[in-house]
């Protein structure tokens, strides 16, 4: 027996036990029927633990991983508000109320998700489907289903879905928390929204790499294997082929190519299974955040801009497609200095400006760029969520 051959079958052994073991537990007593609970399809810690473990190969891992990661497109409403009319004078005349113009425009956006089981549950991140009106799931055979979202936890940036389907193919879930720098990682996932599948290969190249999105701090895995808008909610793999991490973000910060993010599966796991088996209903609350601009970013102290030569104050690291930052015009690589008339020394300042700021009424950020100072006007909107 070859070691390719050795390879496969330890893998498909490996998920058959873990899908017949670890699908549903029951609760409660001897004599009463129990409701049964969710329970991610998990390597157990003796098989993750095993140093003698057979690696698995890209083009494994692929054929193994790859039908349980499916490609999502969004379809939602964002209303707005423009403040000065259809002229520029604050009155439309044609508007029967004679004050100023309201409306809403349609927005589509793409991601990525994760078979976690056979009976149609997905997961993907929260920004990927926040506020969407209409969701749906393209698996890799170009099987389509409408979706409906079943709870999401925006500070974790974590979202479960639901299809009416059967007999797919879940992830297997590995164990994050294990991971060493340097270990294979391996991206799957819908690319520009176009290239639903796509295979990118490279290392974990950091572990609890600290990041704020939207002022939120989050402790993510990096990694270097090619990530680009469309791959949030896929998986990151390890090289057994099991999911390690729900890709998040991309960025070319500090003018690095290459750098993306991960959240380490292991954090949210009982997250997950929480929003599988409560139906969501204790999350309500925390999916509402309010407007936001749609870029990542980060503190730039005296240290910090001294090593890379950048300008103290809150970087910018990447900028959402369709967000109100970009539609005001910020770049990459911008520092931000001041907003609605008030300076911006830190994240936090920039979170309680926003948060003071009217809806639909542009405001003045000022912002450096290559050593200039620029002045661009941003408006704010209800609903305002940076897309995958």
């Amino acid at each position: 027996m070859n070691k390719n051959h050795m390879v496969k079958r330890f893998a498909a052994m490996t998920m058959a036990l873990l899908l017949c073991t670890v699908s549903i537990v029951a609760l409660g007593g001897s004599d009463t029927a129990a409701e049964p609970q969710f329970v991610l399809a998990a390597v157990s810690a003796e098989i993750a633990q095993d140093p003698d473990r057979p690696e698995l190969s890209i083009k494994e891992i692929a054929r193994m991983a790859g039908p349980s990661i499916v490609a999502i497109t969004v379809e939602s409403t964002v209303a707005y508000r423009n403040p000065f009319g259809r002229y520029g004078f604050g009155i439309d005349p044609f508007s029967p109320f004679g004050g100023d113009n309201r409306g809403e425009y349609r927005r589509s956006g793409a991601g990525s998700g994760i078979i976690i089981s056979a009976d149609g549950y997905i997961l993907t991140n929260s920004h990927v489907v926040d506020r969407a009106n209409e969701i749906k799931v393209i698996l890799l055979d170009g099987a389509e289903y409408d979706a409906v979202l079943i709870g999401q936890e925006p500070a974790n940036d974590v979202a479960v879905l639901k299809v009416d389907a059967n007999d797919l193919t879940p992830a297997l879930i590995g164990d994050s928390s294990l991971l060493e720098v340097g270990e294979l990682a391996v991206a799957i996932g819908n690319p520009l929204g176009e290239v639903n599948g796509s295979v990118t290969a490279g290392i974990i190249s950091a572990l609890e790499r600290s990041i704020t999105i939207e002022g939120r701090a989050m402790s993510l895995l990096q990694t270097d294997a090619a990530i680009n808008p469309g791959n949030s909610g896929g998986a990151l793999l390890n090289c057994f082929g099991e999911v390690i991490g729900i890709v998040t973000a991309k960025t070319s910060s500090f003018s690095v190519e290459g750098i993306g993010y991960a959240i380490p599966v292991s954090n949210v796991k009982e997250l997950v299974e929480d929003i599988v088996n409560t139906g969501g209903e204790n999350l309500k609350a925390l999916t509402n955040q309010g407007p936001m601009l749609g870029i990542m970013i980060r503190d730039v102290d005296a240290e910090l801009a001294e090593q890379h030569n950048v300008p103290e104050g809150v970087y910018v690291i990447d900028v959402e497609p369709f967000s109100a930052a970009e539609r005001a015009g910020v770049h990459r690589g911008d520092t931000i200095v001041s907003m609605a008339g008030q300076e911006i020394a830190t994240i936090e300042d920039l979170n309680r400006v926003k948060l003071e700021m009217e809806l639909g009424i542009p405001q003045p950020l000022v912002v450096l760029r290559r050593g200039e100072t620029v002045e661009l006007s941003v408006v704010l909107v209800d609903g305002e969520q940076p897309q995958a």
